[in-house]
């Protein structure tokens, strides 16, 4: 009898301290499987430890390089502005105009600032018809049917010339073609300072996208000829209404060697505005360079040429020539 009690002593020891090992084995394997340092996100300006938030959306920070995404950000982008300006038209109700930019405005941030169809007019600066330029643009795709692009872009009223500069963020659900908008105030209070990519990018995205008839956005059917005119013109543009932002553009060895100091540029503008106004485009050529597509988008005067080298198809990093 005493040598069968042992022997359960036994056991019940042996099956005490396999269960202690497995519980050893399963928090080493949990350490192992932290994330690293890099592992870190941008949350709210500042960055942190990943932390698993309710409704938290993460993914890293990239450029954007696919023709879809690019087109799909430039559509959504000028209708946005488009819609926003009708606030501040008298060719459309105000019910109307309110309306529709109630219907493409995230819901959080409609709940942030308290905005009502009502008073939504009087929350957002007039700007009025205008032209918008994309200055910055990042994309981050991570997490189901959505993606998140970040965005910096200047907007020029038409009939004023005012120059505005703001950032978004779009969010897109994939699979109902929706999207959603925080607007410039909702953004910069996020802080998120100088942009970098392969940086990990924490949001918080606690809702469904309703579809509706004034959110839907379609990518288009454009190619590479149309992408170096839209470049192409965005450029000029810039050269005669915001040469600051074309002079950022410039490809810093190019820069430096030809144009160290901003008014070294505007003195080129200057001694050259009506053949930039008279710039037209013709036609694009495709070089590989360290891996990088290179664009010549050639002048159909045959007056300039310009080279876009597009690690991102937004952040552009050009340079401008006078056939010689």
């Amino acid at each position: 009898m005493r040598q069968l009690i042992k022997h359960k002593k036994i056991i019940i020891l042996f099956i005490i301290l396999a269960i202690i090992l497995l519980i050893a084995l399963l928090i080493i394997l949990n350490i192992n499987n932290q994330p690293e340092n890099d592992d870190q996100y941008v949350r709210d300006g500042t960055v942190s430890e990943q932390i698993d938030y309710i409704n938290e959306w993460k993914g890293k920070i990239n450029n954007i390089t696919d023709l879809g995404d690019y087109y799909i950000l430039k559509n959504i982008i000028n209708k946005y502005y488009l819609d926003y300006s009708t606030l501040f038209s008298e060719d459309i109700s105000e019910d109307d105009s309110s309306t529709i930019m109630f219907d493409i405005l995230a819901k959080d941030y409609i709940d942030k600032y308290q905005i009502t169809k009502d008073n939504i007019k009087e929350h957002f600066p007039q700007i009025t018809e205008n032209e918008v330029y994309l200055l910055e643009g990042y994309v981050v795709s991570n997490f189901e049917n959505k993606k998140i692009y970040i965005v910096k872009c200047l907007i020029r009223e038409n009939q004023t010339g005012n120059l505005i500069e703001n950032d978004l963020i779009v969010v897109c659900d994939t699979l109902n073609s929706s999207f959603a908008i925080y607007s410039d105030d909702y953004v910069k209070e996020l802080n998120l300072g100088n942009i970098e990519v392969g940086t990990n990018f924490a949001f918080d995205l606690n809702y469904e996208i309703e579809k509706n008839s004034n959110n839907l956005y379609g990518a288009g059917t454009k190619d590479f000829d149309d992408y170096c005119q839209d470049i192409f013109e965005t450029f000029r543009k810039l050269l005669l209404f915001a040469p600051e932002k074309a002079y950022e553009f410039l490809n810093e060895d190019f820069k430096n060697i030809n144009f160290p100091n901003y008014s070294d540029f505007q003195t080129f503008i200057n001694s050259n505005r009506t053949d930039i106004f008279l710039m037209t485009y013709s036609n694009y050529e495709l070089s590989i360079e360290e891996n990088n597509n290179v664009y010549n988008v050639y002048d159909k005067n045959d007056i300039f040429y310009l080279t876009f080298n597009t690690e991102s198809l937004v952040n552009l990093d050009c340079t401008i020539q006078k056939f010689v």
